[in-house]
């Protein structure tokens, strides 16, 4: 591992990469903020928000049918979910699909999505067959909810053809209002990070395809794990030396820990 020192308004933070596929970032891993003020008036996107509908109502009807209480008692859950579609990851933004699924579980199926220890997202290229009908959803989901103290898979749906919506940002319907300002210090984070491996020759090899995985350490028990990828994801998103077109793979982990404080990327 290569490793250098990078700072943030003072806040000291350690970096280190094996100048391929792995980077980790010591320091406190940072959650996304939203730019707005709690109880501002926002108007949701109703396709996103019929997508959710229909995922609780499905995992509803499973829990009610086996006498499960809604939302799950559990406390440390992981996520599976899979993927199969004639659209490719380009209309199916993968950490975005990911959000709106948790987002639906959230109060409705868990009663806290921070109860999420891991989740991952896996996507499969089938092309459409001619004798399909286009009236019918270009995708199949599956989803399974484990229970991490048990490794019992508590619930699921297998196979649903059904059009997914990814995560889309509320209309805020007072901006001049309710809009926060957005604090600069995710942005000057991030790019202290850039210009660490940038600087340390960290260069993903070309790929056709990508697996992401993302692991966080430190205090964060009541932190969404998807909220943490958010910031992170960007790193991938926006890096132009990481050579990063087609992520077909994400894999999120986040760990309870009051004395190490750890983001650790891997891209295959």
């Amino acid at each position: 591992m290569i490793n250098t020192k990078i700072a943030v308004d003072s806040d000291p933070y350690s970096l280190a990469h094996d100048s391929s596929n792995t980077f980790k970032v010591g320091g406190r891993p940072l959650s996304y903020t939203h730019v707005t003020k709690k109880g501002t008036k926002q108007l949701q996107a109703i396709e996103m928000m019929q997508f959710q509908n229909k995922i609780q109502s499905i995992f509803r009807a499973d829990l009610l049918g086996r006498q499960l209480s809604i939302p799950l008692n559990l406390n440390m859950v992981e996520i599976q979910i899979e993927i199969v579609s004639s659209r490719t990851v380009d209309d199916l933004p993968l950490l975005m699909i990911m959000k709106s699924i948790l987002d639906g579980l959230n109060y409705n199926i868990l009663r806290d999505d921070s109860v999420v220890y891991r989740c991952s997202i896996n996507y499969t290229y089938k092309k459409r067959l001619a004798r399909q009908s286009t009236r019918k959803p270009s995708d199949w989901l599956s989803v399974k909810i484990i229970d991490l103290n048990s490794s019992h898979v508590v619930a699921s749906l297998n196979d649903i053809n059904i059009h997914l919506v990814p995560k889309k940002e509320p209309l805020v319907l007072d901006f001049d209002k309710d809009y926060a300002i957005f604090a600069l210090y995710e942005d000057e984070y991030l790019a202290s990070i850039y210009n660490g491996l940038s600087t340390m020759n960290f260069t993903v090899p070309i790929q056709s395809c990508y697996e992401v995985t993302m692991k966080f350490s430190g205090a964060l028990k009541s932190v969404d794990i998807d909220n943490l990828a958010l910031v992170y994801y960007r790193l991938i998103e926006d890096s132009q030396y990481m050579n990063l077109n087609r992520v077909t793979s994400i894999s999120l982990e986040k760990t309870y820990s009051s004395k190490v404080n750890l983001t650790e990327i891997s891209i295959f």
